[in-house]
């Protein structure tokens, strides 16, 4: 069973938990608060004793049935958790969680958790037999929108709040970087007291925090969005990311971008398109068609970008910083289609 990580806290509310859960997730700070509140629950409702093991290279899977097995000779309720950090569990962890999924041990609660699992695990067995027959979380990074609301519903439940605009600043400042912004919150509560935060305050004592990688830049650039987009190329340069990289982000967005400019102006069904391009996602196939239809034909961009490739290559000079900033700022300057620039 699918529980959505908004539901977990009420469903955690019963008096009898399930006796195999399965956690997983890109965001470490929600895969471990999740872990953290059945782990809890177990506790409370009498799973004092609690085993741990962890899955990496040479693992032994026999030690482990034989561990489990055993809890059956003791009388006390016993938590038993599984950590595969790398989601991979091998052919025999994969026959083990499949047979305790659909047989679970007595007198245990089991908790597998996990880090991101990419589409091949997600569509193996051993995944499917506990999305059948355990109860599976998925905790992942809330999208960005979203964040300035994660900060909202953290500071109440310290007896805090803030502004819209304090809010969009926090979000922006611990992006991609949620264990940051936990330790941030508890600096919030130690230096201010309960009520609204004093901005210009918080502004001083709340760092940039916020992590990024090429995926993100590329989202930016299907956006649209040429500040944000430049700000992310300055701070993954400022943190060392290879230039091929950021080339590789900026093309793909621009190379998607003009496909289906070109797939609109032969008057093609874009679906069609999307499927080629093996894009699914509802939220960017909006993005992409948006975009096409926003921006001019992007021929310029894309031997702009052939350029910094070479750049990046060494097999031409030019200052990539710069060639790379114009390139996003030129978005953003260009007139919609349709019209004169």
């Amino acid at each position: 069973m699918k529980l959505p990580l908004a539901r977990l806290a009420r469903h955690l509310e019963r008096q009898t938990l399930e006796p195999v859960w399965a956690v997983y997730g890109d965001e470490p700070l929600l895969v471990l608060e999740a872990a953290d509140a059945i782990r809890a629950r177990a506790r409370a409702l009498g799973f004092e004793e609690r085993l741990v093991f962890v899955a990496e290279a040479n693992f032994s899977w026999e030690r482990l049935s034989q561990e489990a097995d055993s809890l059956s000779l003791f009388a006390a309720r016993r938590l038993l958790e599984l950590r595969l950090p790398q989601g991979k569990p091998g052919t025999e962890g994969s026959s083990w969680l499949a047979e305790r999924a659909k047989a679970p041990l007595p007198e245990t609660i089991l908790l597998i958790t996990l880090g991101a699992l990419d589409w091949q695990a997600r569509k193996s067995s051993w995944f499917a037999a506990l999305e059948q027959h355990a109860v599976v979380v998925e905790a992942n990074t809330p999208p960005r929108e979203q964040l300035p609301q994660w900060w909202r519903e953290r500071l109440a439940r310290q007896e805090q709040s803030a502004s819209p605009e304090l809010l969009h600043l926090l979000a922006e400042r611990t992006e991609g970087n949620l264990l940051a912004a936990r330790q941030e919150l508890e600096k919030l509560a130690l230096l201010f007291p309960e009520g609204p935060l004093p901005e210009a305050e918080v502004r001083a004592v709340v760092f940039d925090l916020a992590r990024y990688d090429p995926e993100a830049l590329r989202q930016a650039v299907l956006e649209g969005d040429a500040l944000r987009a430049l700000r992310l190329l300055r701070t993954l340069m400022a943190e060392g990311c290879a230039a091929p990289l950021i080339v590789w982000a900026i093309a793909s967005a621009l190379r998607l971008i003009a496909l289906a400019q070109e797939a609109l102006a032969r008057g093609a069904p874009l679906e069609a398109f999307f499927r080629q391009e093996r894009v699914f996602r509802p939220e960017e196939k909006r993005t992409i068609e948006h975009s096409a239809r926003r921006l001019p034909p992007l021929r310029t961009a894309l031997i702009v970008c052939a350029r910094l490739d070479r750049i990046a290559k060494g097999a031409e000079t030019g200052d990539f910083a710069l060639e790379a900033e114009r390139l996003l700022l030129s978005l953003s300057a260009a007139p919609p289609r349709g019209r004169a620039a």
